[in-house]
């Protein structure tokens, strides 16, 4: 596992639902964003279940982050 730093998380939320919206979704920020870099680095991250889980917590995600996200792990 790779050495941990320190990880500043800003809410991006209104960014990414722009980013949704306007079909520009070739890079990702916030939650999800941080998710598929931590799975790029190497750590142990399941992106289908940490997406599910953020879904059962009331975290609104599109399909078209969804199904992005889906597609770079």
């Amino acid at each position: 596992m790779p050495e941990r730093g320190l990880v500043l998380v800003t809410n991006t939320t209104p960014l990414i639902a722009i980013t949704a919206a306007t079909g520009s979704l070739d890079v990702l920020n916030g939650s999800v964003g941080v998710l598929l870099k931590a799975k790029r680095l190497g750590y142990d991250v399941s992106i289908p279940e940490a997406l599910q889980r953020m879904r059962a917590q009331g975290i609104w995600l599109s399909e078209q982050v969804v199904r992005f996200a889906l597609t770079q792990c």
